[in-house]
């Protein structure tokens, strides 16, 4: 059985900039450790068989969305890291 550790938030919200326009905004945040192997309780080096990661993860985005007043037709624009 290997120890986790894991946490993940994040949101997203919107703006109406008007009628036929709209701004979004995401964020999310995950950080994850893990381990697995023998000797969970003792330190990597001291164990058998052991495998271990942990990383940390930001991210997010923005969208602009632009509606025709038939709504027919939109255009979007974005853009994340």
């Amino acid at each position: 059985m290997p120890k986790l550790k894991n946490q993940t938030i994040g949101f997203r919200s919107y703006l109406k900039t008007s009628d036929y326009s709209k701004l979004t905004f995401e964020y999310h945040h995950m950080n994850e450790y893990r381990r697995g192997g023998d000797r969970l309780g003792r330190p990597p080096h001291e164990a058998d068989i052991a495998e271990q990661l942990e990383h940390s993860i930001d991210g997010g985005g923005i969208k602009f969305d632009l509606f025709t007043p038939n709504e027919k037709q939109w255009w979007s624009l974005f853009t994340s890291m």
